[in-house]
């Protein structure tokens, strides 16, 4: 990932969950499987891409309408299904607003016990603080892992809407107990902002 356009040229890198190329269920040319997209926890994808640097790009169909497909091409609903995305897609956007200006840096995976498990920072500049990503893709479990925030002695709130904005407390070195239930995200950020 390190040699891509995201890392090389985040101003000039579009990122993006899903988009008319990849969600195309009625363009029987392609298999059923290339043309369904994402099929399930959409969120997760927006909450890297929002969370990413670049150019995030939010797909329409996402935001304002139903956001996956099961794959049928006829009847009444013709496959589409769920609920826009856009209340979460919204608060993401806000805290990418608010929290967000730097480059982006994993902190911790464990690929041995916690291979769903994702932490990622991205620093802020000015009045923006940064924030931390925690994401957790296992189907079941509740994964968490001790990370050097770059914050001492502080309250770091989950401000995203997925949770009751739990709260978690650094130590004198920095390091906080971060986690995630399963299938979910957090994105903390201290709780003196602004």
């Amino acid at each position: 990932m390190s040699n891509s356009l995201i890392w090389a040229e985040p101003a000039h890198a579009i990122v993006y969950a899903e988009n008319h190329d990849t969600y195309c269920p009625d363009k029987i040319s392609e298999p059923e499987i290339t043309r369904r997209g994402i099929i399930r926890q959409k969120e997760l994808a927006y909450a890297f891409v929002l969370f990413s640097p670049g150019l995030p790009s939010v797909y329409w169909l996402d935001y304002y309408d139903t956001p996956y497909h099961d794959g049928r091409t006829t009847g009444i609903t013709n496959g589409y299904f769920g609920a826009p995305l856009k209340p979460t897609i919204d608060r993401l956007i806000w805290i990418r607003t608010n929290f967000l200006a730097e480059s982006i840096s994993c902190i911790s995976t464990n690929p041995t016990t916690k291979a769903d498990l994702f932490i990622a920072k991205r620093g802020g500049a000015g009045n923006k603080p940064g924030a931390i990503l925690v994401l957790n893709d296992h189907e079941t479990l509740s994964y968490s892992n001790w990370v050097w925030t770059g914050w001492t002695n502080a309250i770091l709130r989950d401000w995203c809407p997925t949770s009751s904005y739990a709260t978690v407390q650094t130590d004198t070195n920095g390091l906080a107990w971060l986690g995630a239930t399963s299938r979910s995200f957090r994105i903390y950020a201290p709780t003196n902002w602004p």
